[in-house]
């Protein structure tokens, strides 16, 4: 089975007033490392693959996410 995991440092532009990291961006770093992810799998930047298979784009049909404690500014996740 393939596995891929990025780092991602948590931006200040990602963080809400609080000074957490505002939930939807998450969703973002998921997208972010599933285009990591097959760039790896097809050995090629996620352009390349699009326009080699002739894909538009690929759809995130089914999401979900636990929050088990809040990251903030300057923090590195693991996706």
């Amino acid at each position: 089975m393939f596995s891929h995991t990025i780092k991602v440092e948590i931006q200040f532009g990602d963080c809400d007033p609080a000074g957490i990291v505002y939930y939807p961006n998450y969703f973002r770093f998921f997208d972010n490392a599933t285009a990591a992810m097959l760039s790896a799998a097809f050995g090629m930047h996620k352009r390349n693959w699009l326009d080699h298979y002739g894909i538009a784009g690929i759809p995130m049909v089914d999401t979900g996410a636990r929050f088990i404690r809040p990251s903030s500014f300057g923090d590195v996740v693991e996706i």
